[in-house]
């Protein structure tokens, strides 16, 4: 067996690729420390999407936190893996590129890197960050000195590698994947209204909204995540205050008639305060109004007679929904994340799930030459 390395050295281990040495070789970098700290710490889609709720909760804090603060404050959670786990990550991400040999065609990047953090970050999650980032909590990674561990931890990886593989794709591609479970690309990134912006939960694997699955001619689900309160209690993790609902959207057709209840001055709009923003149902007026410079969203939030956002939770569901995303995960924060789960049961080769037909047709989008996303 491989000699253990220094704590402190980087440690490149093949993923994917015809031959070491290739153009096409994949490798996963091991304690690259700085590099790791600096995707995190770097302005991104992700952290310039990010509201002052959940920058102060995801700090753990009740005080103001700049963007630039939290991404420092992230990039100080980065660990270097110890000589036992580097030795169990060479073996998982070896198993884990002898089932990646079934799938050709995938575009990875070139260098992968997987780093380990304190959890403090992300609410004790794991997640990508950047184009090549994965990032994996000690209390995910668990003991690698335990046999036991290395499948969850495999499991684990694989997930994570779908969103670094996700971003290399054309907008095109990842239409198309996403078709595979009944969501259609908007044409525009879901645009929050004031009343719900503040309230919104950024996930870092899937930072917009930008597909919807039709349930009619004219209306579309979404997953969309959300606090349940807008004051943050220290000594919580943010995702107690997560909850994960279903908007309603609708199809307003482009140059957009302003919705009924739009019809009053822009200053409706300031009116929304943010105590009053506890729940996402709270009756309100403020639907964003439409302005000149900016083309109207082809898709936005459904509002009741009332003034309510339409909002489902799992249990009110259609049918139509189950049978479009089909019944293999009960991961439903977002189109990327059920994907990201039915790749993990395409690349682990599990062929236990009630709906292998969705796992066959990702397959042959995946596996599709590049060439040939024309038809």
């Amino acid at each position: 067996e491989m000699d253990a390395p220094a704590a402190s050295e980087v440690v490149l281990v093949p993923l994917y690729g015809s031959s070491a040495g290739s153009a096409e070789e994949v490798n996963v970098a091991l304690n690259a420390l700085n590099e790791a700290r600096q995707v995190l710490r770097t302005v991104d889609a992700y952290l310039l999407g990010t509201t002052a709720w959940e920058r102060a909760a995801r700090k753990g804090v009740t005080n103001e936190v700049s963007i630039e603060e939290l991404g420092e404050f992230q990039s100080q959670q980065v660990l270097p893996w110890t000589p036992v786990e580097i030795q169990a990550l060479q073996v998982v991400i070896a198993s884990i590129k002898g089932q990646l040999m079934r799938l050709p065609n995938l575009q990875f990047p070139n260098r992968i890197v997987c780093a380990k953090t304190t959890g403090l970050e992300e609410g004790g999650a794991a997640y990508c960050r950047g184009a090549h980032g994965i990032f994996l909590p000690v209390g995910m990674v668990g003991d690698l000195s335990l046999e036991t561990q290395k499948e969850p931890l495999e499991t684990l990886i694989v997930h994570e590698l779908w969103h670094i593989l996700s971003r290399q794709m054309s907008a095109q591609k990842l239409s198309a994947v996403y078709g595979v479970i009944g969501f259609e690309p908007m044409g525009h990134h879901l645009v929050y209204p004031p009343r719900l912006a503040p309230l919104k939960i950024s996930n870092p694997d899937s930072v917009y909204i930008a597909h919807v699955l039709p349930i009619s001619r004219d209306k579309g689900l979404v997953p969309i995540l959300l606090a349940t309160s807008n004051t943050y209690e220290p000594g919580s993790t943010f995702f107690e205050y997560l909850a994960l609902m279903f908007a309603v959207l609708v199809r307003t057709s482009p140059p957009s008639v302003a919705p009924p209840l739009a019809t009053s001055t822009s200053t409706s709009a300031s009116t929304a305060t943010t105590d009053s923003a506890t729940t996402a149902t709270t009756t309100t007026t403020d639907t964003p109004t439409p302005t000149t410079d900016t083309p109207s969203p082809v898709w936005a939030f459904a509002l009741t007679e009332g003034g309510q956002y339409v909002m489902l939770d799992r249990s009110q569901l259609p049918e139509l929904f189950w049978e479009k995303i089909g019944r293999n995960t009960e991961y439903l924060y977002h189109p990327e994340e059920m994907i990201a789960e039915n790749w993990k049961a395409l690349v682990l080769n599990d062929t236990s799930l009630p709906d292998m037909h969705i796992i066959n047709n990702l397959a042959a989008v995946l596996t599709a030459p590049a060439h040939n996303t024309t038809q």
